[in-house]
Order: C-alpha cells, then sequence, then structure tokens
C-alpha cells in the first residue's frame, strides 16, 4: 500500500465512524469536536483522491488534470486546515460568562 493509500484507508474509516456517532449523539459540547474531526477526515479524504488525480495527470502528462486535479488538492487542503483547526478550537472551554463585581 502506498502512503497516500494508507491516509485515505484512515481518513475513510474516521470519517465512517465519526458520522455514526454523530448520527446517534444529541447536540451538545461533546458532539461538537467529533463533528469536526468528522468533517476534516472527509476533506482529507477528499485530498487524497485528487492527490492520486493529480499524479496520474502528471504521469499522463496532461496538463488541463494537472492544473484541475492541483486546484482540486489545494481548495480542499484549506477546508481540512480549517475543519481541523475547529476541530482544537472545539475541544477547548467555552469562556466563562460570569461577571466579577468589584465592591
Amino acid at each position: 500500500m502506498t502512503p497516500i493509500s494508507v491516509v485515505a484507508t484512515v481518513a475513510g474509516v474516521v470519517l465512517a465512524l465519526g458520522w455514526l456517532a454523530v448520527s446517534f449523539m444529541s447536540p451538545g459540547q461533546k458532539r461538537a469536536p467529533i463533528e469536526w474531526i468528522a468533517a476534516a477526515a472527509l476533506y482529507l479524504f477528499l485530498v487524497t483522491i485528487f492527490l492520486r488525480g493529480f499524479h496520474w495527470a502528471r504521469e499522463s502528462d496532461t496538463t488541463a488534470g494537472v492544473v484541475g486535479f492541483g486546484f482540486l488538492c489545494v481548495f480542499f487542503s484549506g477546508g481540512f486546515i480549517l475543519s481541523a483547526v475547529n476541530a482544537i478550537r472545539s475541544r477547548r472551554k467555552p469562556p466563562s460568562t460570569e461577571t466579577t463585581v468589584i465592591h
């Protein structure tokens, strides 16, 4: 198995498990990180698919394929990065809304 295949397989498994977990959980603080992790896995899976297409286009010497698949790789990589950052942010505790009264 190539490294791209391994990453695609792991991302697919994480996506499927996250999707199932979110489907059976009620909305709340515990569900949000799982949603973002599953979304990041979806974007990573898509990046691996388009990366395979990019490599195929380079080997076939197809300029349109290189440009198209390259654009899709960059586009969905951005989605992966944003989802991963939001997954990390959702793990943080929300800021306290308590007000301090000084006498």
